[in-house]
């Protein structure tokens, strides 16, 4: 028995979306211990305070008491590192040499999983607050800071969209340069955060820049120019997508009008 072809129709559609789903799913999908960065069209200002919609609404990396923001476009990273149980504006002290709250950034520059002793490297501060980055000697030991950096690490202390209470926050520009990347690279980051009042530490993984801890850093994929907000692969999915149903409705109404049409006259004898 001949089965009508209208009848295949609905199972080819579906077969079709369900194939396109399979494809876009990819590229939406993270890991745990993964996550994308998104596209800056206009950088944030690093003036230590954070202005409604100047960050993204919600962190890509949430750790035990930090949340982390991650935005980037063709020549910087910029994050916002937001530690709203930080609620002491403990600063820096040059004259007593005491230190206050302060973060840090790990690179595993080389992305394999290891320390590479005088190759990754982590941007901190000095004190007074002037941005650096300090290199491995050994498993244990690192250089001193050297400020030969155009990154920068900006203290803030106030109020963010995402908590009205006064807490302790950074915004940090890293130089994509520096860490030998691009839009649409992956790169491997660890977070080291300290709080004095109340006295605290965050690290992220755990360990932050210990020899073992390399394995299981933070991969940010970052991200490209985007094409009415979104990635361009994202973006050219989504057409196919869109053209594929569109077709598919197409043809399907076509065969429909057809078959309920009416037979055409016979030719007169």
């Amino acid at each position: 028995m001949r089965i009508h072809p209208r009848v295949k129709e609905p199972r080819d559609l579906g077969l079709t979306l369900l194939a396109i789903a399979l494809c876009l799913g990819p590229v939406l999908a993270n890991g745990a211990n993964a996550g994308k960065s998104t596209w800056c069209s206009n950088p944030p200002t690093l003036d230590g305070v954070i202005g409604q919609g100047e960050w993204g609404e919600h962190p890509q990396l949430t750790t035990a008491r930090t949340n982390i923001y991650f935005m980037n476009d063709q020549k910087f990273l910029y994050l916002l590192v937001d530690v709203p149980d930080s609620t002491g504006n403990a600063v820096d002290d040059p004259a007593t040499h005491t230190w206050g709250d302060g973060v840090a950034v790990c690179v595993d520059l080389d992305r394999d999983g290891r320390k590479t002793l005088m190759f990754d490297f982590e941007y901190s501060w000095l004190m007074g607050q002037r941005t650096c980055r300090s290199w491995p000697v050994s498993d244990s030991g690192w250089t001193g800071g050297f400020t030969n950096t155009t990154s920068k690490i900006v203290w803030g202390f106030g109020p963010t969209p995402a908590n009205s209470t006064s807490h302790r926050f950074f915004e940090i520009k890293l130089n994509l340069t520096e860490m030998r990347a691009g839009p649409s690279d992956k790169i491997k980051l660890a977070f080291w955060v300290q709080s004095v009042s109340p006295r605290f530490r965050d690290v992220y993984p755990s360990g932050f820049d210990a020899t073992e801890s390399f394995a299981n850093f933070y991969e940010l994929e970052l991200a490209r120019e985007t094409l009415f907000g979104l990635e361009p692969t994202v973006f050219y999915s989504l057409v196919v997508f869109a053209a594929v149903c569109t077709a598919a409705i197409v043809i399907f109404l076509v065969r429909r009008g057809r078959a309920r049409a009416p037979p055409p006259p016979p030719p007169p004898s």
